[in-house]
């Protein structure tokens, strides 16, 4: 049908529609808000055209909080969801980096998390740097520990554009971390009404648009 993206690393991805959600996500009274049941991820393909015996996998999640209500693992939550659907399929990452600003209890974040997150997290309890060879910024961990054989997911949703934007650039102007990258999740926080009473508001769809687009370009399931 054509309606598919497709990556010779990746495979095949959703089309690219606003709002970029489960269709049923911004409905009142629907159970799909944290879905992301939606997106289309080809594990087969990855399996047999990208991770081999030697593949590092490494997960990026930045702006990591797991549940702000309890001490107890929200299975709801999108970061849990992703990985447990990588585990489903046979994905297992060796590392997790969980970056974020607002102070937790460490306690509290290993009881929110499952037991087979424990042991490969990185809970880096900071804000995340756009400067430049930063050590808190996430593309100075990727340069410095991944090779393009490797198999590293990000996701990056802070609720902040000043600070999420610049690191979605610097993805796309340095031809080497776009090697070492090969998904990328990324809640752009543009204005939708629905939204309003959620996040902080900067651009239009349009720039999502644009953004998913050049990454699918350069190979970056996104």
């Amino acid at each position: 049908s054509k309606e598919l993206s497709f990556s010779n690393t990746q495979g095949f991805m959703e089309p690219l529609l606003p709002p970029f959600r489960h269709p049923a996500g911004l409905c009142l009274h629907q159970p799909h808000e944290k879905s992301m049941d939606y997106l289309v991820e080809d594990f087969g393909h990855v399996c047999r055209h990208k991770l081999t015996k030697e593949s590092k996998t490494a997960f990026f999640d930045i702006g990591a909080t797991y549940n702000f209500i309890n001490d107890e693992v929200e299975h709801s939550s999108p970061v849990i969801q992703v990985i447990e659907k990588y585990r489903k399929f046979g994905i297992h990452f060796d590392d997790i980096y969980a970056y974020e600003l607002q102070n937790w209890d460490v306690d509290r974040v290993y009881k929110t998390i499952p037991d087979h997150m424990r042991k490969p997290l990185h809970w880096i309890n900071t804000g995340v740097s756009t400067e430049h060879g930063n050590m808190f910024n996430p593309w100075t961990v990727v340069r410095e520990n991944y090779k393009p054989e490797d198999f590293v997911v990000v996701k990056l949703d802070i609720d902040t554009p000043s600070v999420e934007l610049p690191l979605v650039q610097q993805l796309l102007d340095d031809p080497r971390l776009r090697e070492l990258v090969d998904v990328f999740y990324f809640e752009h926080h543009v204005h939708m009404d629905e939204m309003k009473p959620y996040w902080k508001m900067d651009g239009t769809m349009v720039y999502s648009l644009t953004y998913f687009r050049a990454m699918r370009n350069v190979g970056i399931a996104s």
